[in-house]
C-alpha cells in the first residue's frame, strides 16, 4: 500500500492515520457522546493490541501501522516466521476480543453491574466478524495461510479467493441480523459490508 495515496498523517515513527479516519472519528464522537462510542473504540483497540502482542511473541517486527476509516493495516515481517506463527497472529485479535468479552461476562456475573455489557457485546461482534473467511479479515488471512501450508501457492490463493467471495453471503446474513437487532440502523449495516469489501481492495 502506498501511504501517499490515502492522505495519511504520520504519528511517531511507524503510525500513520488517514485524515478521513480522523474526520470519521470526530463525526461519530460529535454525533454520539454516550459511552457507547468509547466502548466500540476500546474493543477496536483491544483487537489491534492482540495482534501487536502476538507479533512480539512470535519475534516479528512491526514496520508500520496504517489507520483508515475501514480498518487498521499492520505491516510487519511476519512472513519470515512461517505460516503457523502467522496464523497465530491472524487469530490473535479475535482471541483478544473473546478474552475481553469473557472477562466482562465474569465481572458482570460476579458484581451484578451491567456497565460493561455493551463493551462485552462489542468484543463479541468483532470476534465473530473477524473470523468470517473474507481475505481482508483475520479469518480469511488465517485460512489463506493454512491453505498455503497444505497446497501449492497458486491453488491456495485461488481457493482462498473463492471462499472469500462466497463468505460475503455470510457477512450479508450477519449484517441483516445486525440490521434487525439495531432496529434498522442501515448506516451501521452498510458500514459493515463496505468495511470488508473496501479493505480487501485497498490492502
Amino acid at each position: 500500500m502506498k501511504i501517499c495515496r490515502y492522505a495519511m498523517l504520520r504519528f511517531g515513527k511507524k503510525a500513520y492515520v488517514s485524515i478521513f479516519a480522523l474526520l470519521a472519528a470526530a463525526a461519530v464522537i460529535f454525533a454520539d457522546t454516550s459511552s457507547g462510542t468509547l466502548a466500540v473504540l476500546s474493543a477496536i483497540i483491544t483487537h489491534e493490541a492482540g495482534h501487536l502482542l502476538a507479533l512480539r511473541l512470535v519475534g516479528a517486527s512491526v514496520k508500520r501501522v496504517l489507520i483508515y476509516p475501514f480498518g487498521v493495516d499492520i505491516s510487519s515481517d511476519i512472513e519470515r516466521v512461517g505460516y503457523a506463527k502467522e496464523i497465530l497472529v491472524n487469530l490473535s485479535g479475535a482471541a483478544a476480543n473473546l478474552t475481553a468479552a469473557a472477562v466482562c461476562m465474569l465481572y458482570t456475573a460476579v458484581s451484578g453491574e451491567p456497565a460493561l455489557v455493551f463493551f462485552m457485546l462489542c468484543n463479541v461482534f468483532f470476534f465473530i466478524t473477524n473470523l468470517i473467511p473474507i481475505r481482508s479479515l483475520d479469518g480469511g488471512k488465517a485460512l489463506e495461510n493454512l491453505l498455503c501450508m497444505r497446497f501449492p501457492l497458486d491453488k491456495a490463493l485461488q481457493t482462498s479467493a473463492a471462499v472469500s467471495y462466497f463468505s460475503y453471503f455470510i457477512l450479508g446474513a450477519f449484517s441483516l441480523i445486525i440490521l434487525y437487532v439495531s432496529e434498522c440502523n442501515i448506516s451501521l449495516t452498510a458500514y459493515i459490508m463496505l468495511s470488508a469489501f473496501l479493505a480487501e481492495k485497498l490492502i
